[in-house]
């Protein structure tokens, strides 16, 4: 009986990535590597996210390796890569003080979709800026972002009812939530 309930289940594979950091030298130094690796993973896989911190610090010297990055992947699996921003992707070094070293412009230059509906994988992706709303490597999903990401899962489900029992995967890069001491 396991055997015949198994043998009916499907699965999907999603390659989470996170903290590319492209800029640093670390990061140029394992470029090839990264590449090479993908390369035999891809197929395999039937999404890829990566989940914030691109970039070291915001620059536009570093887009061009992110956009062969992307380019790379989406030819592979013929699907958009999946992308939320971090706080090195709007923030010189991660960080701000008030409105200093912040570079919104960026996140916006990502190409990154707050809903994203994969038939294929039967999922839903809600992806949240969680650098909205701090100076420092922190995480907060506003009020706001929730409310657009509910409105939009809404008026998608107006359109295509049997979404509603795709699975659904919050994106996100830090933690959106404090974490306390107690259990």
């Amino acid at each position: 009986a396991i055997s015949r309930q198994a043998s009916r289940q499907t699965t999907k594979r999603i390659l989470h990535l996170s903290d590319l950091h492209i800029g640093l030298e670390e990061a140029t130094f394992r470029r090839s590597y990264l590449k090479r690796h993908l390369r035999g993973l891809l197929p395999t896989i039937d999404r890829v996210a990566v989940t914030g911190d691109l970039f070291d610090t915001p620059k536009e010297g570093f887009r061009a390796s992110f956009d062969e990055f992307r380019r790379d992947i989406e030819e592979s699996m013929s699907k958009r890569l999946l992308v939320v921003p971090g706080n090195h992707d709007v923030r010189f070094r991660g960080n701000a003080l008030g409105p200093l070293g912040r570079t919104a412009d960026y996140v916006t230059d990502l190409d990154w979709s707050p809903l994203e509906i994969d038939d294929e994988m039967q999922a839903v992706f809600y992806s949240f800026n969680s650098s909205e709303g701090s100076n420092f490597a922190r995480g907060c999903v506003s009020k706001r972002q929730r409310l657009d990401r509910a409105e939009r899962y809404d008026e998608a489900v107006v359109r295509r009812e049997h979404i509603r029992a795709y699975s659904k995967i919050a994106l996100v890069h830090h933690h959106p939530v404090d974490y306390g001491s107690q259990p």
